[in-house]
């Protein structure tokens, strides 16, 4: 019976050589997984970083402080550097995996596109992902690259096109070019077509104003109305604009002048006849009717006394 006595020098050889592949084949995966999480943090960082530079550029004031003057490729180095710990020579990285390197702003006015590139850091110790990765963010803004006037980020470029105010105008929107549709596709008459009705609101005519203008209507009667800069006005065409007023009864031979009453212009004018002299009625005819100003009405009647009026109109 043959005794074992251990294994043989090529035993112990081919059984190494055995484990020294399996110990290769293990450390490759533990690579391949190290990059592969690396990779991943990458581009966790990435899109996180792009959705909090997306959210800060959606304020119309920071938007256009960042790109007011930028247009070609700003170097983010030249702004600042960090050090990884305080005896470490300022880098231009932080602790974490990821640096941007530049943002550049381009395209034509209302589209913008603001390219960010980002460096990842591991790649420089060999680990995994690509050296540079170029993210974009859609900007809506009005001027030129490097000399952008408004803007803020959205989330396309061309299909969110209102801009919003900035300081004490900050809830108001604007659209800075083309016209605007309510109930049509193709508002090609006017900077505003609606197909529809319009109802602007009940003003007090009369009443003080400051938009020169601006429309309404009359409170009282429903007649359109707008404001001349200082007051309210019916615009016209409406009984409400119109009043008559009489003056004074004559003196035989004398003048009657009827005088419009103050915001009003006159239009017309007449008289009537009151009563006679004594003279016969061939005598009683009118020697003066006329608008003897802007706001008044004069007549006189030979051998006759008589009362002006005068039609007004309101300014």
């Amino acid at each position: 019976m043959k005794q074992n006595k251990g294994f043989s020098l090529v035993e112990i050889m081919i059984a190494a050589a055995a484990l020294a592949g399996l110990a290769y084949v293990g450390l490759q995966l533990t690579k391949t997984q190290t990059k592969s999480v690396a990779k991943n943090s990458f581009d966790n960082e990435v899109s996180m970083i792009t959705n909090e530079i997306n959210g800060l550029l959606s304020d119309p004031a920071v938007c256009l402080a960042t790109l007011i003057s930028t247009a070609t490729p700003t170097n983010i180095n030249s702004k600042y550097y960090i050090k990884t710990d305080s005896n470490a020579p300022a880098n231009g990285y932080g602790n974490g995996n990821v640096k941007i390197n530049s943002y550049a702003f381009s395209g034509a006015a209302p589209d913008g596109v603001l390219d960010i590139r980002f460096n990842n850091k591991a790649i420089l110790k060999g680990t995994a992902g690509a050296a540079e990765v170029i993210k974009k963010i859609n900007i809506t803004y009005t001027g030129t690259p490097g000399a952008v006037t408004s803007c803020r980020a959205t989330s396309t470029g061309t299909s969110d096109i209102w801009l919003r105010g900035t300081g004490a105008n900050i809830n108001n929107i604007y659209y800075n070019s083309g016209n605007v549709g309510v109930g049509t596709i193709s508002p090609t008459n006017a900077k505003l077509e609606v197909a529809g009705t319009i109802r602007p609101g009940a003003v007090t005519v009369g009443s003080g104003c400051a938009v020169i203008g601006a429309q309404g209507y009359n409170s009282s009667n429903g007649q359109p109305a707008y404001c001349d800069g200082s007051v309210w006005k019916n615009s016209g065409g409406g009984a409400g604009d119109v009043t008559i007023v009489n003056g004074p009864i004559s003196s035989c031979r004398g003048t009657s002048t009827a005088y419009c009453p103050s915001g009003h212009t006159v239009v017309g004018g007449g008289y009537i006849f009151n009563a006679s002299c004594g003279c016969p009625e061939e005598h009683r005819f009118a020697t003066q009717n006329y608008p003897s100003s802007t706001t008044s009405w004069t007549v006189s009647m030979e051998c006759a006394t008589s009362t002006a009026y005068a039609v007004c109109m309101k300014k």
